[in-house]
């Protein structure tokens, strides 16, 4: 066989492949086994929609699931402020950084509580990615992501999510507000049920920080800054053994203390493991209460801008 012909024949055979593979994901994509889920865990769908109609807020809280389960919106708004929770589940600074460039500006905070697990810092954020791509918008931003975390189950999904946002497949889908124990709550709050944490051993855990997401969370602060809103760096109350597992949390409270105002309700508060928590990171809304009404003090005593 002739190297011309050799060539000519891989090529078509390329081209064969590609397109036998695009055709899966823009088609098998839309099936629960594989990664685009539209609607999946922690209501983004429900809260992306809702963030569109909302402006000027006093308060804009971020985060993964530690945020959108731990400010409740209700409990500040009884308390005079105005809030929004962009939270969303395993949200790392690098989703965080496409929201804030898609919704900052509209919402236009006084101050924003960005909630800062060290676990955030650590994970590669592609759980979070797949969930940003089925719901919401995907443009430039998305495909930045993409290829900064240059993973093929992001590439997989933004393949289909491309797609399904070009022939508007699903535009007309509504998230249940209710999922099993969870409720959504405008303002972008999932409220749980009242599960009480059985207390279980958690295995060391090291704090050792990805380099990509300590750039987009550099990124974030200076983004915010330049908005002209405050900013509060938060570490939300998880369970005592949860806490004590991680390693190298000194260095870490460093590091946030040296980004700006940072508080550590882990310290602050004295929470119990089996009567606060509905798991071992998450509060229940018992815990919510508690940890919601210490912060709004600490907002009345210190909050120069958002006094109501």
């Amino acid at each position: 066989m002739s190297m011309k012909r050799f060539l000519r024949e891989f090529f078509l055979f390329l081209l064969l492949t590609v397109s036998i593979y695009l055709l899966v994901m823009l088609i098998g994509g839309r099936y629960p086994n594989l990664n685009y889920r539209r609607g999946a865990n922690g209501h983004l769908n429900s809260r992306l929609k809702e963030v569109k109609q909302v402006h000027d807020v006093d308060l804009l809280f971020l985060g993964s699931s530690h945020t959108y389960r731990s400010f409740d919106v209700r409990i500040f708004q009884e308390a005079g402020y105005s809030s929004f929770n962009l939270g969303s589940s395993n949200q790392t600074h690098i989703q965080t950084e496409i929201l804030l460039k898609r919704y900052l500006k509209s919402l236009h905070p006084k101050l924003v509580i960005y909630e800062v697990n060290p676990e955030m810092f650590m994970i590669d954020g592609v759980e979070s990615s797949v969930d940003l791509i089925a719901n919401d918008r995907n443009d430039l931003l998305t495909i930045e992501m993409a290829l900064k975390l240059n993973h093929l189950k992001t590439y997989n999904t933004l393949v289909h999510g491309l797609w399904v946002d070009w022939l508007k497949l699903d535009e007309d889908y509504v998230e249940p507000a209710v999922k099993g124990d969870n409720l959504y709550i405008s303002g972008g709050y999932v409220a749980s049920g009242m599960n009480r944490y059985k207390p279980a051993p958690q295995p060391a855990y090291p704090i050792v920080l990805n380099p990509k997401q300590l750039a987009s969370f550099e990124k974030n602060l200076q983004m915010i800054k330049a908005q002209g809103a405050e900013l509060l760096l938060l570490y939300s109350p998880t369970t005592n053994v949860k806490f004590q597992s991680y390693q190298g949390m000194e260095d870490f409270e460093n590091r946030m203390k040296n980004q700006g105002p940072y508080l550590n309700y882990n310290s602050i508060l004295s929470l119990q493991d089996s009567i606060h928590f509905w798991d071992a990171e998450h509060l229940n809304q018992e815990g919510v209460l508690i940890f919601n009404q210490a912060l709004i003090q600490y907002l009345n005593d210190n909050g120069q801008r958002l006094t109501p």
